[in-house]
């Protein structure tokens, strides 16, 4: 639960209530460790453990409103979440093996527990596991496990735009900026239901970040788009196993195309071994 507090000066704050007492604790280690290295991070003034309770300095406008009533900047905010992304990522980055995103791997842990053959990812789950048991490593470093596009905000300063992210109770030490990228371009297709043409630009844009990379990147960038559509596979469950009447058919035909995607991209990891 987020509420924006107004001071008796006049002086804006707002004060974060989580669920989980670990979601607290996580968000004030990650604070803590982000100031600590000189990073953006809300301004905790006030703590409430009793309450699960933080409340911060005023922590920017949220980004896809600034998005919506400054179109005109909408390439510059997205460079700005880039930008953020790679400095975030950049502490305690080092080459590891690689390891599917935990999201990724529940979704294939669902089709082994069921018997009737439905597989989520039929194709890419097999060149995920050949990646992890191969000797390529990719760049990791801290991130974000939730990077949509509901949880940055956007500081504005005197001739720059900053973003930054309040999501810090999924702070994590093992993310890859592009995969967090793409996480967060797939994010987008909430906009495509009420603003179509700037959600198209946006997705666009964040695109040409991904193209101009490596095809190492340009993997990560695709598994995080599929590791952000896996967020419907109990939906898909519930639609194609229980036979529930739910549309989700764009969506379930978005994760096949996505799936696919990532399975050729592995496939042109391997043999580029």
């Amino acid at each position: 639960m987020v509420a924006s507090v107004w001071s008796e000066n006049l002086k804006r704050y707002v004060f974060t209530t989580y669920k989980q007492r670990n979601n607290y604790l996580e968000f004030i280690k990650a604070s803590t460790l982000l100031k600590d290295n000189n990073k953006i991070t809300p301004k905790i003034c006030k703590l409430y453990p009793e309450h699960n309770t933080a409340g911060c300095e005023y922590i920017g406008e949220f980004l896809s409103d600034y998005m919506l009533s400054n179109p005109e900047n909408l390439c510059l905010v997205l460079i700005s979440v880039f930008e953020y992304l790679k400095d975030i990522n950049s502490m305690n980055q080092q080459y590891r093996p690689f390891n599917a995103p935990s999201i990724v791997t529940s979704s294939l842990q669902l089709s082994k527990k069921l018997r009737c053959g439905f597989e989520l990812l039929p194709y890419s789950s097999s060149a995920l596991l050949r990646l992890e048991k191969s000797k390529i490593h990719f760049l990791y470093g801290y991130g974000i496990e939730d990077p949509y596009i509901w949880n940055f905000r956007i500081n504005k300063i005197p001739g720059k735009i900053q973003a930054f992210t309040t999501d810090l109770d999924y702070f994590t030490e093992t993310e890859n900026c592009f995969w967090e990228l793409g996480y967060f371009y797939s994010s987008f297709r909430w906009f495509k239901k009420t603003l179509t043409p700037l959600a198209c630009e946006a997705e666009r844009i964040l695109l040409s970040f991904a193209e101009d990379a490596d095809l190492k990147s340009e993997f990560m960038f695709w598994l995080g788009a599929l590791s952000s559509y896996c967020g419907y596979k109990d939906t898909v469950l519930d639609c194609v196993i229980k036979g529930k009447n739910i549309q989700i058919k764009k969506e379930y035909q978005t994760i096949r195309y996505l799936d696919k995607k990532v399975a050729c991209l592995a496939d042109k990891l391997l043999l580029a071994r």
